[in-house]
């Protein structure tokens, strides 16, 4: 599917083909966030950041296109993710200040400047080419024009898609509250968490035995790992 099959499920969903009830503009903004909260509750679209830790630098860049991070690994160990106020509280006074090998980090997700802060501050023995790794929910992009493909267009998610219509249709339906409603809302709510079970169940599986390549012999890099 893509967003104009997209659009016309959902219309069809919502017995308003001709977007008379709901502006077309009102749909679209219902799909982008359907199309975020399917990501968020499947994680189906990750990746992963490199970035090369530096004596006495704390601060370190998040990719532009992060929904939520999964992880955060230096040296092979995982960072514990902790509160500005918690890393407030470990020191006695600015704990900017204070040297070390990382042992946690907070985040910063300002869609203006995305970062992270690691805690203690990293010395030149922590330093190295590519040791700070992000592992990260993609946040996928915006659906515009009728021919854009959901999900960042990856194929293996195709199946997906519907779950899109069903869960934008539950969210506009939930704006006016009525009997009909909620038996509409009811069922398409069901739809949408059959298709996320699924979704989570078969890259689980698929987890737990062999990795999905592509032709070559390459990882399917950006779906779910």
């Amino acid at each position: 599917m893509n967003l104009g099959t997209i659009k016309t499920f959902m219309g069809r969903l919502l017995s308003d083909t001709r977007s008379t009830r709901w502006t077309a503009a009102i749909k679209l903004d219902a799909i982008n966030r359907a199309q975020d909260r399917f990501v968020l509750d499947t994680r189906c679209l990750k990746d992963v950041k490199l970035d090369s830790a530096v004596a006495d630098t704390y601060e370190y860049d998040l990719p532009t296109d992060i929904l939520h991070i999964e992880r955060v690994v230096h040296k092979g160990l995982e960072l514990i993710r902790k509160s500005k106020n918690y890393i407030d509280s470990q020191s006695s006074s600015d704990w900017s200040d204070d040297i070390g090998t990382p042992k946690y980090y907070y985040a910063d997700l300002d869609p203006d400047n995305k970062y992270i802060r690691v805690y203690p501050i990293p010395q030149a023995g922590d330093a190295g080419a590519n040791n700070i790794e992000i592992d990260y929910i993609k946040d996928p992009a915006d659906l515009s024009a009728d021919s854009d493909t959901p999900l960042n267009s990856h194929s293996l998610l195709a199946i997906y898609h519907p779950a899109i219509a069903y869960k934008a249709a539950y969210e506009l339906l939930g704006m006016s509250v009525s009997a009909q409603n909620i038996e509409k809302m009811n069922r398409f709510d069901y739809e949408y968490n059959k298709l996320v079970d699924h979704c989570i169940n078969t890259w689980k599986d698929n987890e737990e035995s062999t990795p999905l390549r592509m032709a070559g012999g390459r990882y399917h890099h950006g779906v779910m790992r």
